[in-house]
């Protein structure tokens, strides 16, 4: 995995959030820095209401955050849509109690919906700066009484290398499915959802390693792996055993009994 460097601003003069900025930065071994700072290609911000991560230089753009509360993600969070059923259809949830390990859980959305859902979900993601952010994120939901139910029973966040949590994992501790949601380009995607990934990958790297990461999930889900794709990309392993189509991506679908 690439390292990017990333500086954590605070966005106020204010000294508690200066506080707040320099002790997570020591945190995640990331300098402190001020928010007009062009040193660093982006910038971890501390404001008062959120975590961002905030591109530096001419391409500078809008904020990338985690946000489970407002928008989109707010709305399918309370009333599931199509594409969250086909997530539903993917992973086998059938109401009855399901545990999915999402180990590339990036800014947590699909993992959050698998909660919403009904899963209980183990979020793994090995950038301590996105970790940081989805963590951000998740606190902040939990203002909201109904989301602090979900995640407080159905979603928990682990901050490190998927191959490794998985191959430690115990024979009691082997969740159901592993959903994987590798890094890929961001072809045929939104202007917003381009920024977003590009912003990403500069903080957390490509995935490189993501077929290691398949061949530790095959040997870890009872049931199934769920691997999200690009609608035209190539299988990330082998020919899955059967596949759901979106309009964009796919959902390849991988039975370890049959391995």
């Amino acid at each position: 995995m690439s390292k990017c460097t990333t500086a954590i601003s605070s966005d106020a003069p204010a000294q508690e959030l200066e506080r707040r900025a320099v002790a997570l930065g020591k945190s995640l071994g990331i300098p402190f820095v001020r928010a007009d700072c062009t040193d660093y290609p982006v910038l971890l911000v501390v404001t008062p209401c959120r975590l961002e991560l905030r591109e530096t230089g001419q391409r500078k753009t809008g904020a990338v955050f985690s946000e489970f509360v407002s928008g989109r993600l707010g709305k399918r969070g309370k009333t599931a849509g199509a594409s969250e059923r086909m997530l539903a259809r993917a992973v086998g949830f059938k109401r009855a109690p399901l545990t999915v390990c999402d180990a590339t859980a990036g800014l947590g959305r699909d993992a959050f919906l698998l909660a919403c859902l009904g899963c209980k979900v183990t979020a793994i993601e090995r950038s301590p700066v996105m970790a940081a952010l989805l963590a951000d994120g998740l606190e902040r939901a939990t203002t909201e009484v109904d989301l602090a139910v979900i995640i407080r029973d159905r979603l928990r966040l682990v901050v490190g290398d998927a191959r490794t949590v998985l191959a430690a994992m115990s024979e009691d501790e082997r969740p159901d499915v592993v959903y994987l949601d590798p890094m890929f380009p961001a072809k045929r995607k939104s202007a917003a959802a381009k920024k977003e990934m590009r912003i990403c990958r500069l903080v957390a790297g490509d995935d490189a390693d993501a077929e290691e990461l398949f061949a530790v999930a095959v040997r870890t889900a009872r049931s199934r792996v769920v691997v999200k794709r690009p609608l035209r990309a190539p299988p990330l392993g082998a020919r899955p055993a059967f596949t759901y189509k979106g309009t964009t991506i796919r959902y390849d679908v991988y039975l370890p009994a049959r391995w």
